[in-house]
């Protein structure tokens, strides 16, 4: 069975929310880092082409920023039926 994780769930990105939201410097965010830590190769691919990591290789990691908050749908290109919701949130 292919298997994937996610393993930081939580972006902080910079403010409270504003109808003319400034652009958050690198500062204000943190990073989600997702790692491959089944056999099999996968890629995590989102709606709107928000990301798209491209292969990882069992155990290859990749680092994401990503600062509107929302719900965000990504899947596995190898495996289009493997899909999974990241939510976003703005910094309390």
């Amino acid at each position: 069975m292919r298997r994937f994780a996610l393993l930081a769930l939580v972006l902080f990105a910079a403010g409270c929310v504003d109808a003319k939201p400034s652009t958050p410097s690198a500062a204000d965010l943190e990073a989600i880092t997702i790692v491959n830590d089944g056999t099999e190769v996968h890629t995590f691919t989102a709606e709107g082409q928000r990301f798209d990591t491209g292969t990882l290789e069992p155990g290859d990691d990749t680092t994401l920023v990503l600062t509107e908050p929302g719900e965000v749908v990504y899947w596995d290109a190898e495996a289009p039926d493997q899909t999974a919701t990241l939510t976003v949130v703005p910094a309390r």
